[in-house]
């Protein structure tokens, strides 16, 4: 009985060593599929192990798990379509794998024809951070890159933006909807906050919805994204120009934050050249902080909150070693600062309901120096904005919101009188000192209907009311668009809108202006076509045709009649102005190949108290921009050619000597009879990454004005105005940045 226990006992061991070793060499194998370089986890991605002929899919956090692995050494291997293939040999460890796959290209640059389909608002053009990223000529800023659409006149070194020939003041610049004094940094270095933050920029013209007012012209709107919120990001940047910082990610579970800041320096590199170049007579010296800031607040499923924050400071220097006006000699300086706080609030109801609302708080600071010459301008701004959207049915959706926005601004001043004659500015021998105080507000309600009559017919009857404290005026501002669907690829767009813009830039005030202005009014004709050409593919072509008018009434123009008691009158309503154009943009890609045209062709005139029609002072009658762009996996190639007609200006026929002043003063030909020369730019770029396991390095060399064309848009004179020379814009201007991303 002892001799079979024992056996017994020996037989069980045995057994139970077998079943361990056998357990032994068959482990798990754990681990983790990430995105090379950005190490975003990937899932739903088949990955073999061989030779045991294995699969596993990875899950929504990109984990994956072989429950049994016999082989010491064994074959991974991850073949995902836009990735370049994986083959990795590993050996058996019980310690998980992080395997990281490289893609095929991180960023390609995209077109932005507007496809077809219902849309909320026909004219609105998008630039996503893909378009502006690379585009050719605009230095990785997204609203340079808006310059590359058509019906946005060619405005160099300048922080405004002219919309089809309408004045730089007659455009509003948004973030989030929330008006801001610039888009631009002085200058037109960059635009205020830093691309890589913005995750697109929207750009409305002739014929916009009821969602904005204010503008006769169009408006340029900067959408922010939401801070990632897998783990924290980061980037640093640095160019000729000007560097920068960004980082964001999560705080906790509900809450994540993005936060960017810049510097420039570039101004300090013109005034070094200056102090050594005689030739320097006048030199612009611009220079630029910001702060961005968004943090982002997940309250429950159906609610989010957000809150927004922007600083700005720009320093624009004019170094003047001689002038031709006493007025105008010694250095010039212009200081440029505003912050905006946005909260907002968003909240989905139902699956027919949800709204959001959001407040704007801000100051803007503008001081301009002349010497002992000045003007302040101080400014504090409150903004709300609520947009409530209803679908009734399948067809019928319905938008309703309150857009207000209050000023109280305080202007102190010390200037040379200016008189006008003839449409001329000249300084007179006298000063204006003032210290004015006030405010005025303006506030909307707007509605908006999107009723799809049936497949081919989809109509948006619109309004917007609005009233005006500066002049005391509520106006009711009908809007409308329809779009009839050819087929699948084709659509007719037809777009009506009125708009008012009151009195602005001191116009409507006692002390400047004329208390009694009314508000300049513009009607918007807009009729377009698109067409994609592709059937569905991703190569092909995409065409939109559109042609446009805008009849301008009650323009406000400067005047030297007066009043019957002998004051001034100094501004009246009697300006009116046309604006007709046509204007083009499509694109074609094959393969590696993209290539982008768009055409403007405008006439844009004006007429005042004399009623003769001259062109308008941003008519400019074709633009046209080319873009070719070579996309090589971690290599890309880019160029535009820019061909822009010269804008209009008055000549100076000759002079006039005061011996009181001891200058000579100009006498002017007529009024805008003659052109600058051709704008011609020919651009170019690369861009090389380099991928690496947790970063990504970008390197790109951006040169403006390769051909080195001289492009002057202003003229020059000597003492006595007997010579005049072109004055030169951009020269050639090679730009060569880093960016790191981890």
């Amino acid at each position: 009985m002892q001799l079979n226990m024992c056996l017994k006992i020996k037989i069980v061991f045995f057994i139970s060593l077998i079943f361990s070793l056998n357990n032994y060499a068959q482990v798990s194998v754990t681990g983790i599929l990430l995105e090379k370089g950005t190490r975003k986890p990937l899932s739903e991605v088949n990955i073999f192990l061989l030779p045991a002929k294995l699969k596993a899919t990875t899950d929504s956090e990109g984990k994956f798990v072989f429950p049994i692995v016999k082989n010491d050494k064994f074959q991974i291997i991850v073949n995902n379509t836009g990735y370049f293939k994986f083959q990795k040999t590993f050996s058996r460890t019980s310690q998980p794998l992080k395997l990281y796959i490289e893609k095929e290209y991180y960023d390609v640059f995209e077109t932005v024809v507007t496809g077809t389909g219902i849309k909320k608002d026909i004219t609105k053009k998008t630039l996503s951070q893909k378009d502006f990223l690379k585009a050719p000529g605009a230095q990785e800023d997204p609203v340079k890159a808006v310059q590359n659409l058509p019906g946005v006149a060619n405005q160099s070194f300048s922080s405004k933006i002219v919309v089809q020939g309408s004045a730089p003041d007659d455009t509003r610049y948004t973030l989030g909807g929330h008006e801001i004094p610039l888009v631009f940094h002085l200058g037109g270095l960059t635009s205020v906050v830093s691309p890589t933050a913005i995750d697109s920029v929207e750009f409305l013209s002739a014929g916009y919805g009821p969602e904005y007012g204010r503008a006769l012209g169009g408006i340029i709107n900067l959408n922010t994204r939401t801070p990632k919120v897998d783990r924290w990001h980061g980037e640093a940047f640095l160019d000729i120009t000007k560097t920068g910082i960004l980082a964001e990610g999560p705080i906790n579970e509900r809450s994540s934050l993005l936060i960017s800041g810049r510097i420039s320096y570039f101004g300090t590199i013109l005034k070094k050249i200056a102090e050594t170049k005689d030739e320097f007579s006048v030199t612009s010296a611009p220079e630029f902080k910001d702060l961005y800031l968004k943090y982002n607040y997940k309250i429950s499923k159906s609610e989010d909150f957000s809150l927004d924050g922007i600083l700005s400071e720009d320093t624009l220097a004019f170094i003047v070693k001689e002038s031709v006006d006493p007025n105008f000699e010694g250095n010039i300086t212009n200081n440029t600062n505003f912050f905006r706080i946005i909260p907002s609030y968003s909240k989905i109801i139902n699956d027919k309901n949800n709204y959001k609302l959001s407040l704007g708080y801000g100051d803007d600071k503008i001081k301009f120096n002349i010497g002992d010459r000045y003007f302040d301008l101080d400014t504090t701004t409150l903004s709300q904005r609520f947009l409530w959207e209803n679908k009734k049915s399948k067809k019928l959706t319905q938008y309703y919101g309150i857009d207000s926005l209050y000023r109280k601004y305080r202007t102190q001043i010390r200037l040379p009188n200016v008189n006008t004659q003839g449409g001329i500015r000249t300084a007179g021998g006298e000063e204006t000192i003032a210290d004015i105080k006030g405010s005025y507000w303006e506030s909307a309600i707007f509605f908006r209907n999107i009723y799809k009559y049936s497949d081919k017919w989809t109509f948006s009857p619109n309004a917007r009311v609005e009233y005006f404290s500066s002049v005391k005026t509520f106006y009711l501002m009908p809007r409308l668009s329809v779009t009839y669907s050819l087929n699948n690829s084709t659509d007719l767009n037809f777009a009506f809108g009125q708009y008012y813009q009151a009195p602005q830039n001191g116009e409507g005030t006692e002390e400047f202006g004329n208390p009694d202005l009314l508000s300049e009014r513009s009607d918007h004709y807009y009729l377009s076509i698109i067409k994609d050409f592709r059937g569905g593919a991703s190569n092909g072509a995409q065409l939109d045709l559109g042609v446009f008018y805008k009849n301008l009434d009650n323009l406000i123009i400067q005047t030297t009649e007066k009043r019957s008691d002998g004051t001034p009158i100094r501004n009246t309503n009697n300006g009116t102005g046309k604006v007709l154009g046509a204007q083009l943009q499509t694109s074609y890609k094959k393969g590696a190949y993209t290539f982008l045209a768009s055409y403007t062709y405008l006439n844009s005139t004006r007429r005042d108290n004399s009623s003769i029609q001259y062109p308008s002072q941003f008519d400019q009658t074709h633009n046209l921009n080319l873009i070719g762009v070579l996309e090589k996996s971690r290599w890309s190639y880019s160029t535009r050619l820019r061909f822009v007609s010269g804008a209009p200006y008055t000549p100076v026929i000759g002079s006039i000597y005061s011996s009181d002043r001891d200058i000579y003063l100009p006498t002017r030909g007529e009024f805008y009879s003659k052109r600058f020369e051709n704008f011609i730019q020919l651009d170019f770029r690369i861009d090389r990454k380099f991928v690496y396991r947790s970063w990504l390095l970008s390197v790109y060399l951006d040169i403006q004005n390769i051909t080195n064309n001289k492009n002057g848009q202003g003229i020059s004179y000597n003492f006595d105005y007997s010579k005049s020379e072109a004055s030169a814009g951009i020269p050639i201007f090679p730009t060569i940045g880093l960016r790191g991303e981890f």
